[in-house]
């Protein structure tokens, strides 16, 4: 049986209570702006795991990602990892368009870095640095944008490939 632990607790409300904080310091560019950025919805069709017998099935993966007109974004994804434990990744990144094959088509390079929580108990050392729950991630991706679509091969580190579909929302 799991122990309440309420040190685990304030800090989780500690956090939550510094993220408005942070948005609100964010400079007026970086936040959202309809008709200039895009809301993308996010959702992994597929992730290939390296063979490990700890791993519990395949995780369920969901974000929401703003992309601005420059490249920058950021977003939230909400995913069971591979132990099958909720977790959560904050992020921001930039994307690198580097093969135009029409106006609304190209291919891209993403670089995302971040904050990841949710590994607990015994599979909190799956996270190389970690401060409490919460561990630095830099993650990688290519990927294909199709006019509202996209479609993106992420590489997580040497264990894992997602195959991650978005759909921008707001045209």
């Amino acid at each position: 049986m799991k122990c309440w632990n309420p040190r685990r607790v304030a800090r989780k409300f500690a956090l939550a209570a510094l993220l408005p904080a942070a948005a609100a310091a964010a400079p007026t560019d970086f936040l959202f702006k309809p008709g200039a950025d895009k809301l993308e919805l996010q959702f992994a069709s597929y992730t290939h795991y390296t063979d490990d017998d700890d791993y519990e099935g395949p995780p369920v993966y969901g974000g929401a990602e703003v992309r601005k007109p420059a490249g920058w974004f950021y977003g939230l994804g909400l995913f069971n990892n591979s132990y099958g434990q909720f977790s959560q990744y904050l992020y921001a990144g930039r994307q690198f368009d580097f093969y135009r094959i029409s106006e609304r088509t190209s291919l891209h390079l993403k670089l995302s870095g971040g904050v990841i929580h949710g590994y607990h108990d015994e599979h909190e050392d799956s996270l190389p640095v970690r401060i409490g729950d919460i561990g630095p991630v830099i993650i990688p991706s290519l990927g294909l944008d199709m006019d509202r679509w996209s479609f993106d091969l992420v590489f997580l580190v040497d264990e894992a490939l997602m195959f991650n579909v978005g759909f921008d929302i707001i045209e």
